[in-house]
């Protein structure tokens, strides 16, 4: 509560008054005869109480202030805040000590049985966790399939949406064959998976498996050998589980091996102690013969480092976690075969050398079948397990023409996109290409050479990109001064703050997540497009022979007071054209034109025409020689032209400019 008093001698009871808090209050009080104010529960901060009294003359007061500063309570405090944050890092700590300590007591609680029924508990919940989301996943994934494999039958060939179709499809497919990969090691966690042994050839099954993969070899240009034995035994074997097997070891020999590699695959089958199988081969065939079937996976693709050897085979573990990999990975498929090679009872292990590629062999156990038994071993094959050709993102990138038709309008702006998937760069040309010039590029590094040689309105980039990251791009983009103007959104799929921020750190002008619908993109690119073309058409109004007054980036002003000043330094010589200038601006015709044109919307003649003759008004006002002296000296050879060019860029001839300023 505040209290105040205006003095008044001859009327003191009439006295009224009006009141305001600035902090609080917006507006001042009404008028009242009550000396004093009260406020509750004020929020922490400084204040100003401010009151002015009218006598009963009717006449104000002067305005008086009172400040004071409510503190807030020691809870709200920079020390109480410094507390928070330090039991929060205890907590985390103490939290991270907890996960380390829980996964050590997992291998020392495997020697008691009573512990580690109740770890058995635990993963056995987590597993019917992951089961039953899997199968949410599968039902919604499976009405999509059913009805993309109705359009691929009713549709020909030559339906415009066939391709969009085909992407869908793949890309489903993917995504099914991620989440069976999760339902699989769910079960094997759960110990609800089974081998299902039976006879068959198990050389044609390998040659249909490995040479399913031929067609993948003959696109990215890779030498693809297969070594087996000549004679064909018949061999109790999971058909589907080996298919597993090799086709997730083939999958990362493919996405790791370049054009031009190599990859053999190798398989041996040896005779072994029937004491060497597992108790569940034991009832499948009593009189066959043990066997031992030795697989080996070698390429020459970009190996492992040896400290991380021992950790590649660790469930969503992957070895290069950078922004830059070459290669999508969600650390699943290594780990899904491991486990499938322990349900074997067998063993599987990699040795790898960086820069000379890797060998992963697998050794299982298995049964050699009677002669007996050979009738009915491809029935029982061909009824239960069909070979599916793989879905393998083989990195391929088939760059399209540099500048995709877009329409009929020369001056529609030219779009670069950066994107190492190729769907999603085929998805956004479609999406674009109504409106804009599209251009494409795979990787950070190929964008970066497009962009410095194209000098594009407007670049759309990935984050996560082989080479180089989407962030690491931007970086260079800003910093260098040929294309430091050129918007650039970043697409990505991590969405949390931080990552946001330091793609806006570098420069960014925009930030899209995925996945993120095409209108939203559109309004985006056309919004930051629009802007530029703005902050063009005030520079071309009130460009002068000092650009500092121009709102825009440093390096762009860098560029601007350069390109002057060459101009400055060759204002008199009429041999001096656009050749000469990208020249001494050390950037090509088409670099130049693109970067004048987006910065000051002039053509690099035009510019040049424009300066010499904002030179010309500049000699002509301060009365430095004849019109057809100053006409030469600003580089024109031809006065009548130049009296032309003059009279069009400021509306009167250059005898009226210099009467005109004569005169004043």
């Amino acid at each position: 509560t505040i209290q105040f008093v205006g003095i008044s001698i001859q009327s003191p009871k009439k006295v009224i008054y009006q009141y305001k808090l600035e902090g609080l209050d917006q507006n001042w009080s009404s008028l009242t005869n009550r000396s004093e104010a009260t406020y509750a529960n004020l929020p922490h901060g400084k204040y100003f109480f401010k009151v002015k009294a009218m006598n009963g003359e009717g006449l104000w007061s002067s305005e008086l202030s009172y400040p004071f500063l409510v503190r807030p309570p020691w809870w709200r405090t920079w020390w109480a805040y410094s507390l928070y944050a330090f039991s929060g890092l205890c907590f985390l700590y103490g939290l991270r000590q907890y996960t380390v300590n829980r996964e050590r007591m997992k291998h020392e609680l495997k020697i008691q049985k009573l512990e580690a029924e109740k770890m058995h508990e635990i993963d056995h919940l987590k597993s019917r966790f992951f089961a039953n989301i899997s199968h949410e996943f599968r039902t919604p994934l499976t009405l999509i399939l059913g009805h993309l494999d109705k359009f691929l039958a009713r549709s020909p060939e030559d339906n415009p949406d066939q391709p969009a179709y085909r992407m869908m499809h793949r890309n489903a497919r993917r995504l099914q064959q991620l989440i069976n990969h999760l339902l699989d090691l769910s079960k094997l966690e759960a110990g609800s998976m089974k081998l299902d042994l039976k006879p068959a050839d198990l050389i044609a099954f390998l040659k249909a498996l490995v040479f399913s993969f031929t067609s993948h070899a003959e696109t990215k240009k890779i030498q693809y050998h297969f070594k087996y034995p000549h004679d064909h035994p018949v061999v109790y074997f999971d058909a589907d589980k080996l298919e597993k097997i090799i086709t997730n070891l083939l999958s990362n020999a493919f996405k790791f091996t370049k054009p031009g590699g190599k990859i053999t695959v190798t398989a041996l089958i040896e005779t072994a102690d029937k004491k060497s199988l597992p108790d569940t081969f034991s009832d499948t065939a009593p009189s066959s013969t043990a066997g031992m079937l030795e697989l080996r996976v070698e390429d020459s693709g970009a190996g492992i480092p040896r400290d991380q050897l021992d950790r590649i085979f660790d469930r969503f573990y992957q070895a290069d976690t950078s922004h830059t990999r070459e290669q999508e990975g969600t650390g699943i498929g290594l780990s899904l075969v491991r486990e499938l090679v322990e349900l074997h009872s067998g063993e599987i292990k990699v040795e790898s050398q960086p820069g000379h590629g890797s060998c992963f062999t697998v050794r299982l156990p298995v049964l050699l079948a009677d002669f007996e038994e050979i009738a009915i071993t491809e029935p029982a094959l061909d009824n239960n397990h069909k070979i599916i050709n793989p879905i393998i993102d083989t990195g391929e990138f088939k760059p399209s023409p540099d500048v995709a038709p877009a329409n009929d309008d020369p001056e529609a702006p030219l779009v670069l996109i950066i994107e190492d998937n190729a769907d999603v760069r085929s998805f956004i040309r479609e999406t674009m290409q109504p409106l804009y010039h599209v251009m494409e590029a795979g990787d950070g590094e190929a964008g970066y050479k497009q962009a410095v040689k194209t000098i594009p309105d407007l670049i759309l980039s990935d984050v996560m990109m082989p080479k180089m990251d989407g962030v690491e791009l931007c970086g260079k983009l800003k910093e260098n001064v040929n294309t430091a103007h050129i918007p650039i959104i970043l697409l990505t799929a991590k969405a949390s703050g931080g990552d946001k921020l330091e793609g806006l750190e570098t420069g960014a002008d925009d930030y899209l997540i995925k996945p993120f619908e095409a209108a939203e993109l559109l309004v985006r690119i056309k919004n930051l497009i629009d802007n530029r073309k703005k902050l063009r058409e005030i520079f071309s109004r009130e460009i002068t022979l000092q650009p500092s007054s121009v709102v825009v980036s440093s390096v762009d002003e860098k560029f601007l007071q350069r390109i002057l000043l060459i101009i400055e330094e060759h204002i008199g010589d009429d041999t001096f054209g656009v050749e000469e200038f990208g020249r001494e601006a050390g950037m090509s015709k088409t670099q130049l034109f693109r970067k004048l044109k987006a910065l000051t919307n002039h053509a690099p003649g035009d510019f040049i025409r424009i300066m010499r003759l904002k030179r010309a008004a500049d000699l002509l006002s301060k009365g430095a020689g004849s019109i057809a002296e100053v006409a030469f000296r600003v580089g024109f050879n031809d006065p009548s032209y130049f009296t032309k060019c003059f009279q069009k860029e400021f509306g009167k001839t250059p005898s009226e400019f210099v009467a005109t300023n004569v005169l004043k």
